[in-house]
């Protein structure tokens, strides 16, 4: 069973931002200033030149392109661990079957031998017998 393939639909400027009187703005980046003090780390045009003056962003288109690429990546990985799972399960499968040959193998042999066995058993009592009859009531034709 394979994995469905991951879809992201996931698009950064899709998010209108949180801070007040900028709802209807979307999304543009993300501060990555380390000095930043402020919580929210979205940004809006307006949140650059209001909150985030000066500090470190990356674009919101740059994040999704990072985002792709490691969705694709992903993915790449996905299908090899599918292709490796279901070999796995190929060999698994040839090991059972030899192994089920080999037990049937094995009791056919274990069957015969004790069918012999038990054959050659009845063949020397038969013959025990024939010559405790014989010893105890022998015959009239050899008188």
């Amino acid at each position: 069973m394979n994995a469905p393939p991951i879809i992201n639909d996931f698009k950064l400027n899709n998010i209108n931002c949180f801070e007040e009187n900028h709802q209807n703005n979307p999304i543009v980046g993300i501060c990555i200033e380390q000095t930043c003090n402020i919580e929210n780390k979205f940004m809006c045009l307006d949140c650059i030149f209001d909150k985030h003056n000066g500090h470190f962003g990356i674009k919101s288109k740059e994040i999704e392109e990072i985002d792709n690429k490691d969705l694709k990546e992903n993915n790449n990985l996905i299908e090899t661990l599918n292709q490796k799972y279901n070999e796995f399960k190929k060999m698994l499968r040839n090991k059972i079957d030899e192994f089920k040959i080999k037990m049937n193998k094995y009791i056919e042999e274990l069957y015969n031998n004790i069918i012999k066995t038990v054959n050659e058993n009845i063949k020397l009592n038969e013959g025990n017998l024939n010559k405790i009859i014989e010893e105890y009531f022998p015959s009239k034709n050899k008188e």
